[in-house]
Formats: C-alpha cells, structure tokens, sequence
C-alpha cells in the first residue's frame, strides 16, 4: 500500500469538461518516489450552476474516502493481496474455503476497508448465517448455515486478519469465539456410516444415470477405498498425478505427493486389499490417465452423489440428511475399526490426529463394555439381534457391482448396532 504522510490528503475539486454533461473530481496524488499523478472520476451530477454545491458535498466525501484509504486499507485491495501474497502458497482446498467464507462476508457486510472487519462485524455476520435469508434481485433463498460451517468460515477471515496483522496492514486482529460445537449435534454421531444393504440402494439409483456404469464404479471405490472424494476423483494410473496408484512394491499402494494429500506430505500409504482387488481387474493396456473416469468437478460429483443417497432413501441423521460421498468413507472407516489398531486405521484413513480415528473406536467399546455385561449376567443374548428389518439392514451382504468389477463379501466385524444408534439415544441413557 503506498504510504503517505497523514497530513498530504488529496485535494479533491470539481471540474467541468467543454463538451461533457456531467461534472468530474480531480486530486493530485503522489506515487512511492513522490512524483504527482492526477486522478479523475466522473460524477453523476449533471454540469450545471445549480448542482455544483451538490457536487462539492460529494467532493467532500470522496475526499474524506481517500483521506482514510491512505491509513486505512480498502477490502478488495486486502483480500486481492491475501490471495497472492498468502494463498498462493497454499493448497487449491485453502483457496476454495477461503473464497466461500470471503463470498457470505460479502454478502451479508459488504466491508468498504478492512478495518471494517471487526469483533462486532463479524458477531453480525455469524448472527445472520444462523437464518433464513433471501439475497440479490432475484430473492435467492439462503438456508440457515450450520454451527460447524460458521465457525469453519469465521476461521477463515480470522486466518486472513491475522495475515495482516502479521504484515502490518491492520492493526489489530478482532477478538471472538468460535461456536465450539452444533446444537444438539454429538460429538461422534453428526452422522453414522451406513451400511451394506443401504450402498446397495445407492448402488441401484445409480443405474438410472447418464454414464451409470462410470457412477457406479466410482461408488465402488469410494465404499471399498475409503477415499476423500476429492482423492478418488484425482486418483490417477500415472505416477506423475498428486495421488496415484503405485504397482511397484509387494502390494499395491498410494503414491501420494503433498500437493494431493490434505496432511500436505509427499508419502506412500497402504490400500485396502479389497480395493486393490477391485483396481487389479481393470486390464493391463487400460491403466491409463485416472483410475475413475467420468465427471471431474469435486462438487458436481458431491451433489450428484448426496441426490443418489436422497433417492435410495438412506437417512444419516435425525435432521433428515441423506448419505453423501464421506458417509461411504465414513463407513469404510467403521468396518476397519474392528479389524485393526487405531494407530494402523490412522495411516489406512490418512488422518493428521488420532483423536479423528478414535471417534471410530466409541461403539467398539460399547461392544466390549456389553459382552462384559452379558458374562456377568449370563448367557442370555438380545432377542432383537437375530432380526434383520427394513430400517436395520444387515452387514453381512454381497456388494456386487452390475459390470462385475467388484464382488466382495463384507465381514462380519461385530460392529453393525453401533451404526443405527442416535447421539439422543446415549444422552437419555445417561
């Protein structure tokens, strides 16, 4: 930002061109070596003797505007040099998150400077996202935004502010507290994974698509890889891609480069061997280019997905929403919790902390602390159990692919109960 001394405002004036309706605001002002550039900005205000005085109140404002542009950044200028200066350097996920918090900022505040951006500005603003609203002309509705998307979008324009803080472009960072956690949401059960009987509606709706078979093996993937759909839909055959797949060693793996991983470090990393086996049917003179071929737009794909867990009728919590592409990965993560060590889950789900994969590890321990009950009080068992009904689906299924691609026998890991519990159902049990 080009700095001048306080006192050295621009002077602005109030011309009139020969030939020209309107009239125009001149100021002097000076660059970084002190040489003087004239600016111009023509007004609205029609050239005539009468609505000069008008003019000159505008001048006056514009002239105040500039004064506090030379101490005081204008928001554009600061978001447009937090994206080169700061953002570049980062992933394509960060930008993405950046200018989705950045467009509800101004939308609902419409910032002029950044100082604009303070504790009370941004209260509003998370105040607003809690309701219902209707923006632009055309009265587009807003649905309320949920607790964990606000917090994840006040992180954001707090990162940024602290950018420039940090570069002394502001002077202070505003103070807040983020929303700590959803209303009535547990902790562990924001949604459940869902399970074998439940993909295979999925599965079914997916026949009815453009491309199905493409749609379908993508389905496949996500269920028998546990992938982040972003990783699946880049997953590619050649080495040189982000995060491919590696056929060089005993067992087929990831190769996964930082710029594709979300912990942002080069490595390789293990694959679940029913999802190798599912990669080794595909033929030699095929493995070319990305392993899923179809749609390539992340957020197309998560819509088209979330309408086929919509239509198979797969609910995942008791606000009524349905499976999406991370309850597929979810769910890989539950079945594989049975069968290994959390420190081993947490390198086959590329998970940055344990705490996230231990969160896959709560039904086991009910599990454990059950069995414990049933040997104490004796060998009786929950009669329930050895029924399977609509809403309970059993694990214990094949998951076939129509095109024969994959053909897998889910094991029984003991965990299946877990899946259909509600945080409400273990509060008033307390």
């Amino acid at each position: 930002m080009r700095k001048l001394e306080r006192n050295h405002t621009p002077k602005v004036t109030v011309v009139h061109r020969k030939k020209k309706w309107n009239f125009v605001y001149r100021w002097i002002e000076r660059d970084a070596e002190g040489k003087p550039i004239v600016r111009e900005r023509a007004s609205k205000i029609a050239a005539t003797k009468p609505n000069r005085r008008l003019a000159e109140r505008e001048a006056a404002k514009l002239e105040a505007e500039i004064a506090r542009a030379l101490v005081d950044m204008p928001w554009p200028t600061f978001c447009k040099r937090y994206r080169e200066e700061h953002l570049s350097s980062l992933s394509e996920g960060s930008s993405q998150a950046w200018c989705t918090a950045l467009n509800h900022l101004d939308e609902i505040v419409s910032p002029r400077f950044a100082s604009d951006v303070n504790a009370a500005t941004l209260s509003t603003f998370a105040s607003e996202l809690r309701k219902e609203r209707f923006v632009g002309p055309e009265k587009r509705r807003r649905k309320p935004v949920k607790e964990t998307s606000i917090a994840s979008y006040l992180r954001q324009i707090l990162a940024a502010l602290s950018w420039g803080h940090e570069k002394k472009l502001l002077q202070e960072t505003p103070k807040i507290t983020l929303p700590k956690r959803a209303k009535g949401v547990g902790k562990h059960f924001r949604s459940r994974p869902i399970v074998a009987e439940e993909f295979e509606r999925m599965i079914k709706a997916a026949e009815s698509l453009v491309d199905a078979a493409d749609w379908i093996r993508l389905l496949n993937g996500l269920w028998l890889g546990g992938l982040r759909l972003g990783e699946a839909i880049s997953l590619t055959w050649e080495w040189t891609g982000n995060i491919s797949v590696e056929l060089g060693g005993k067992f087929p793996c990831f190769r996964v480069m930082a710029e594709g991983e979300k912990g942002h470090t080069d490595q390789f990393l293990p694959m679940a061997p029913e999802f190798a086996d599912m990669l080794m049917q595909t033929p030699v003179p095929f493995r070319t280019g990305r392993v899923f071929a179809g749609e390539r737009n992340t957020n197309t794909a998560s819509k088209v997905i979330g309408e086929l867990g919509g239509q198979a009728g797969v609910i995942v919590n008791r606000d009524g929403k349905t499976a999406t592409a991370h309850d597929l990965r979810r769910a890989f993560g539950t079945r594989w919790a049975g069968r290994v060590m959390p420190a081993e889950l947490q390198i086959l789900m590329r998970h940055s902390s344990i705490e996230t994969t231990l969160k896959y590890y709560v039904h086991l321990d009910a599990d454990e602390f059950g069995l414990k009950l049933r040997r104490i009080s004796g060998p009786k068992v929950n009669p329930a159990a050895s029924v399977v009904s609509s809403d309970q689906p059993s694990s214990n299924r094949i998951v076939k692919d129509p095109l024969s691609l994959v053909h897998v026998e889910a094991e029984d890991t003991g965990v299946e109960p877990a899946t259909h519990c509600w945080a409400s159902d273990f509060e008033s049990d307390r």
